[in-house]
């Protein structure tokens, strides 16, 4: 559930290496949520990254996102390991401290041909706390993914997953610090998954046009035991992944972004993972200018 409409950032850690990363780092694109407001370059969406901040879009804005992605294991031939994913994100906040979205986007596995939908993700953040300078904000974050798509493992949902988040994030002066943590739960597939990040990044101008972040996101799922097609027991699974992403951003104009990142995984199988992201924001109401 990415909001970055981003998989859910599922937290559903791939079987390969480069699933592994591109599940555990995308999974919440509900994860597109980061949106930190200033006077200046007052539109800031959800991209890029995994971590989620408490605010939400500015009221009565329009948020297009879209990002691609190539991950694969490292030492490893692509066409074993290499996964190519294309999402897209709209969120658009009707009221002050709340938000809606709805993301998806197309995927190619190793060895698959041709191009699977990926699955449907719908969701809200609502900010219950306001963060004002060392002040934290907070947050919740609830989405739902449908089971939509078809050909690869990874693309079609194997059933509705609800998921919830928890958000705490603060300002340390020029610099932002987010934590996160979550879970899901997959109705058809009895699975859960369980997820946490913690990122920081700033700005190094002051009028927040460019800045940098870094995150660590980790994730664990349990597959409880469940029978295959011809009837035999299947015993429970379990997994995990942790991840390091690092990446920067920047505004070309105060409501277009395009942000660039890189990740990998902090075990093994190892993977690698790049990211390049835009976003534009269309304000549906006039603004009142900081005098």
């Amino acid at each position: 559930m990415s909001f970055n409409g981003r998989p859910s950032r599922g937290k559903r850690v791939g079987r390969t290496a480069g699933k592994a990363l591109l599940l555990a780092c995308t999974a919440f694109s509900p994860v597109f949520l980061r949106a930190q407001p200033d006077h200046t370059y007052n539109y800031n969406p959800g991209r890029p990254g995994f971590a989620c901040g408490s605010s939400a879009l500015i009221q009565h804005t329009l948020s297009a996102e879209a990002f691609f992605t190539l991950s694969g294991g490292t030492g490893l031939p692509w066409k074993e390991t290499g996964t190519m994913l294309n999402g897209y994100t709209l969120r658009y906040s009707p009221l002050r401290n709340m938000e809606l979205y709805a993301g998806t986007g197309w995927v190619k596995e190793p060895g698959q041909k041709g191009l699977s939908l990926s699955p449907l993700s719908l969701g809200t953040r609502i900010n219950l706390v306001g963060k004002q300078g060392a002040k934290p904000g907070f947050a919740f974050v609830g989405s739902v993914t449908l089971p939509v798509g078809n050909r690869s493992q990874y693309a079609v949902s194997p059933g509705v997953i609800p998921s919830m988040m928890l958000i705490l994030d603060h300002n340390i002066g020029n610099m932002w610090v987010a934590y996160n943590a979550g879970a899901d739960w997959n109705v058809i597939g009895q699975g859960v998954g369980l997820f946490y990040c913690v990122a920081a990044g700033g700005s190094p101008v002051k009028s927040g046009r460019f800045s940098l972040y870094g995150e660590i996101v980790g994730s664990h799922a349990w597959q409880y035991a469940s029978a295959d097609a011809s009837g035999q027991r299947v015993k429970p699974e379990k997994s995990y992944a942790f991840d390091f992403r690092v990446g920067g951003d920047v505004f070309l104009t105060p409501c277009f972004k395009i942000d660039l990142s890189v990740a990998t995984s902090l075990h093994r199988p190892h993977a690698l993972e790049g990211e390049i992201g835009i976003a534009y924001g269309i304000p549906l109401k006039n603004r009142k200018k900081k005098p």
